[in-house]
């Protein structure tokens, strides 16, 4: 049976320790650390001084309850197994674990030197599959109960669901293998025993830049002014891609994100050197989209994802210049108000002549209308006083020739007949009797009633 595992850095340090089949369990890690990496370091003095010449290190020690495998690097890093003393020598399962030891964790870089192995999940499953296929793993009976533990537990895990907004890919934690078939529909799925689903969000996702998150971009505008700038886009990724995207950038679930917040710092501050400051203070939305295709672009052929949209939030410019902007605007709306009062009056102005213009049309018609009426009744009047006295002519001829009047005579019979209503003029429906007195003067007269 196995019963511990550590992995020893330089400096006696411990990076990683694992615990089965222990029947008293360890009460104090720390402690039981320090002993085991004292003894490695007594046993190998003592086997290089007792030892035949170029004796570097010893590879185990059996004692009546267990053994102790060791294996020792020249890098200075110590592989160490206790199991029972039957377990034959493990130098070359040590051997193998250390080569997935420098595969998942010294390749890796995101691992720092000297850190320990807790986030290095990748290798510590590995190295919790490679153990427990081992025939010495456990006891007979407790590898039996194992085995139907085992079966029951691999059967129960074969089966999983998948979300609406999951899509997923299936890895073998046996063979270290990913499926290139991509889960997209939702719902339980039969994966097989000894695999697991990697899930990735099937939703629109948002990666921000801002100063809640301390990642404000500092950058230049292309008159070199520097730019303070905060903004956010959403991206999704390509389902029939996600194979692609996981052998590229998944070294760690999850790496893709980070990588793709730092193509996306790199590509914004560089687009961001395209723009002047005064596009940046009056053209934001149009500068967002040209980002955005950039984006979109760079994304959908390297980092398979799309980029459905991108805001800009912050644009922080130099407040000398803001505040010249700002007068410049107030100055340039000032302008256009006054432009526009200015073709106010103008539309005003003409619209008053053209008024005047069609009342003195109409004053001009109006004389024209009274001329022509005055000059119709004058002419109407004239033809009415000629045929007046063109009757009376006629009237006064005859009587001359008939009572032989002329001269004085005859003006004063004119005169008496006007007086007593007579002559052309005279209204034939009235009878009006007068008399005359001879000799007296004719505008003297009497009527009689």
């Amino acid at each position: 049976m196995i019963y511990n595992f550590y992995v020893f850095g330089r400096g006696r340090k411990l990076l990683c320790r694992e615990e089965w089949n222990r029947t008293r369990p360890c009460r104090d890690v720390a402690e039981e650390s320090k002993y085991v990496s004292g003894l490695l370091i007594t046993l190998k003095s003592f086997a290089q001084q007792l030892g035949p010449p170029k004796t570097q290190a010893f590879l185990a020690y059996a004692t009546p309850q267990y053994k102790l495998h060791s294996f020792e690097t020249i890098s200075g890093y110590r592989f160490v197994i206790t199991t029972d003393p039957s377990v034959p020598d493990q130098q070359e399962c040590l051997r193998q674990i250390y080569e997935m030891f420098v595969e998942q964790v010294i390749k890796n870089p995101l691992y720092q030197l000297g850190d320990a192995l807790e986030d290095c999940t990748v290798f510590r499953s590995k190295l919790h599959s490679f153990l427990m296929t081992r025939p010495f793993f456990a006891s007979p009976f407790a590898l039996l109960g194992f085995i139907v533990v085992a079966v029951a537990v691999l059967g129960i895990s074969s089966i999983t669901s998948v979300q609406p907004t999951e899509i997923a890919l299936s890895y073998n934690w046996i063979l270290s293998t990913v499926s290139d078939e991509v889960i997209a529909t939702p719902g339980l799925k039969f994966i097989g025993p000894f695999n697991r689903l990697i899930r990735y969000p099937k939703t629109i996702q948002t990666l921000e830049y801002d100063e809640t998150q301390r990642d404000l971009l500092d950058g230049r505008t292309a008159d070199g002014l520097p730019l303070i700038l905060g903004l956010s886009f959403q991206y999704r990724l390509m389902a029939d891609s996600l194979p692609k995207l996981y052998f590229t950038y998944e070294n760690q679930i999850g790496d893709y994100e980070r990588i793709y917040k730092l193509t996306g710092m790199h590509m914004i501050t560089e687009l961001a050197t395209k723009f002047t400051a005064y596009q940046f203070f009056n053209e934001k939305q149009k500068i967002a989209e040209v980002m955005r295709d950039s984006l979109n672009e760079y994304f959908s052929k390297h980092l398979f994802a799309t980029v459905e949209s991108l805001q800009i939030t912050e644009d922080d410019l130099p407040d000398a210049f803001t505040r010249t902007i700002l007068t410049a605007a107030t100055s340039k709306q000032n302008i256009t108000r006054m432009s526009k009062t200015l073709e106010a009056k103008k539309v005003e102005f003409q619209t008053a002549t053209q008024i005047a213009e069609a009342q003195a049309n109409v004053t001009i018609q109006k004389a024209i209308g009274d001329q022509h009426r005055i000059m119709q009744n004058g002419k109407a009047d004239a033809a009415i006083i000629e045929a007046y006295v063109e009757a009376e002519l006629t009237a006064y001829g005859k009587i001359h020739k008939a009572l032989g009047l002329s001269g004085e005579e005859l003006v004063n019979y004119i005169w008496y007949d006007t007086l007593g209503g007579g002559s052309v003029s005279a209204d034939a429906a009235s009878d009006k009797d007068f008399e005359m007195l001879v000799g007296v003067n004719p505008s003297a007269y009497i009527s009689q009633n």
